[in-house]
């Protein structure tokens, strides 16, 4: 395996990324990872609930 590079497409709900040998021009690997959604809200109820727990 030659040198490698990371590839990362950061979103709002999503990452992917990609490696490629560059020495062989090929990729390695490459992939998706899909988050949930989130709204305000949720993101304030989480908050406060945080603070409840602690």
């Amino acid at each position: 395996m030659g040198r490698l590079v990371l590839g990362l497409d950061i979103g709002i709900t999503s990452v992917g990324y990609g490696v490629i040998d560059i020495d062989n021009n090929r990729f390695v690997d490459y992939g998706v990872r899909l988050f949930k959604e989130g709204t305000a809200a949720e993101n304030e109820k989480e908050g406060q609930k945080e603070v409840q727990d602690v």
